[in-house]
């Protein structure tokens, strides 16, 4: 007994390694020859981005936002990592996938079952009568009952000859892939928006900051109207015009505090806090400063790093896999199936080696007529193959579209910001000048006006282009997939 079990492990083993080893029907998944651009051309021979890192040449880092040092948006992106609904969620679908993918294999072994069945057995009863003729019939009752027992194992296992079940396990491991690059997108996603939003919200407070001083500034230049029309040397439209600059001012800063406290509810819902974040980060902080160089790496590198395009890649290679299984059905199914068991109708008896009975053999399906559906079928999987590569190539073209739309964009805000900063450099020191000559009565009230209206507006212009380039920053980040450190060491 215990060799013929030994040599049925053997067999199985041996077919189980002479299927795996077999060929699958359909194709096998290879990449697509993507063509990629060798530079990018959104740069603009801008000194900040860098594009001489290579895939090969750099050491990755999970933790992009790290570039900007600031400890409160890093914590916020880490909570967010942790807490955020929509990241939670696509967790949960990746175990999912991989559940399916343990699914899946399964059908690639034997499938055992353990059986047991007690029955209480009878008949009905019947009425049988004797005696002749002349004498009295006398009747007879009879019935029967009796109870079977069975205990046993019954065994079923479909050969993978043609490899159907194994390109079902392969696109359940492609689709483990799809789930986790989807994964990596949303937390990519979360840690963006969390960093737009901080960075847009230090941007905010700093405008808030240029509003309050334009407004201390402006009820400086209303007090000093007010006396020198007390005094006769200003007219009332002066008086007034002064007094409507100051409520105007005003009421700037309730729109500016409305879109802080909106940048700071949109980051209590990322990171799963709710409107009770709104106490740690009111208080006002400084834009962190922009790091000094990006290094952004070459075109092909995307491929490698985009969590959509690998996400893209693997629903293809799934959808590729799931061809082959649908043509397998073409081809004949083999199975082998087998119980082993006892039987009979005394409990203490049944268990007997004389009470035994097994039966084992083989089982072919061969398709013959179905009417089309498994052609039907296999357009169905192609089509979606189909759809699963123009897929991939449109999320390549639009990978590239972001970098460079990106890369484009930070260029020219860079040379925005340089004229701003140098607008609101020269209208400070106008205002300042206007100031004076208002005070010494050398000029009157429309010129200062002017001055400090201009001022104001380029002060605020600046900061909030100071935001733009940080936020830019991220945009280049986020596009790229994710962030890398150039690897000095390893140059050349």
């Amino acid at each position: 007994m215990i060799n013929n079990c030994r040599q049925l492990v053997l067999s199985v083993c041996f077919i189980q390694f002479l299927i795996l080893c077999g060929c699958a029907v359909g194709n096998d998944y290879k990449q697509p020859d993507t063509k990629m651009p060798e530079t990018w051309t959104g740069m603009d021979n801008n000194t900040v981005i860098r594009a001489d890192a290579a895939m090969d040449s750099v050491s990755e880092t999970l933790e992009w936002w790290a570039i900007f040092k600031d400890p409160v948006m890093s914590s916020l992106i880490k909570k967010a990592l942790e807490a955020n609904h929509d990241l939670r969620m696509a967790s949960s679908r990746v175990r999912q996938a991989r559940a399916y993918k343990t699914s899946a294999l399964s059908g690639l072994w034997p499938k055992l079952d353990a059986n047991a069945s007690y029955k209480k057995n009878g008949s009905g009863e019947s009425e049988k009568s004797l005696g002749s003729e002349d004498e009295t019939p006398l009747s007879i009752r009879n019935s029967s009952e009796y109870e079977s027992f069975r205990a046993g194992f019954d065994a079923t296992w479909e050969l993978d000859f043609f490899g159907g079940k194994r390109r079902e396990a392969e696109a359940a491991e492609a689709d483990i892939k799809a789930s986790e690059e989807d994964k990596n997108a949303v937390a990519l996603t979360v840690a963006a928006e969390i960093a737009t939003d901080y960075l847009n919200l230090r941007s905010a407070q700093d405008q808030i900051e240029i509003a309050k001083r334009n407004i201390d500034a402006n009820k400086r230049i209303s007090e000093i109207t007010e006396k020198k029309y007390k005094a006769g040397l200003v007219s009332k439209l002066d008086l007034n015009s002064s007094r409507a600059r100051v409520a105007e001012s005003e009421a700037r800063i309730p729109e500016l505090e409305a879109y802080e406290r909106s940048l700071i509810y949109s980051i209590g819902l990322l990171t799963g806090d709710g409107p009770k974040i709104f106490g740690s980060l009111s208080e006002k902080m400084n834009l962190p400063p922009s790091p000094p160089s990006i290094p952004v790496g070459l075109p092909a590198d995307l491929l490698k790093r985009r969590p959509d395009i690998k996400k893209a890649e693997a629903q293809l290679n799934a959808a590729t896999a799931r061809t082959g299984s649908a043509k397998a059905d073409y081809f004949p199914k083999i199975t082998l199936t087998g119980d082993f068991g006892y039987s009979g109708n005394d409990a203490d008896t049944f268990l007997n080696w004389s009470s035994r009975s097994w039966s084992f053999g083989p089982a072919v399906s061969i398709p013959v007529f179905n009417a089309g559906r498994i052609a039907a079928n296999i357009e169905t999987k192609s089509a979606i193959e189909e759809q699963a590569l123009i897929n991939y190539e449109k999320t390549v073209l639009t990978a590239l579209k972001d970098v460079e739309t990106a890369l484009y964009n930070y260029s020219a805000d860079i040379k925005k910001h340089a004229h701003l900063a140098s607008s609101a450099n020269d209208n400070y020191e106008a205002a300042e000048m206007s100031m004076s000559l208002y005070s010494a009565g050398k000029i009157n009230y429309s010129r200062v006006l002017d001055a400090r209206i201009s001022q104001y507006g380029s002060e605020e212009a600046l900061a909030s282009s100071n935001g733009k380039l940080a936020t830019d920053i991220v945009s280049i980040y986020k596009s790229l997939g994710g962030g890398w450190v150039y690897d000095q060491s390893r140059k050349n």
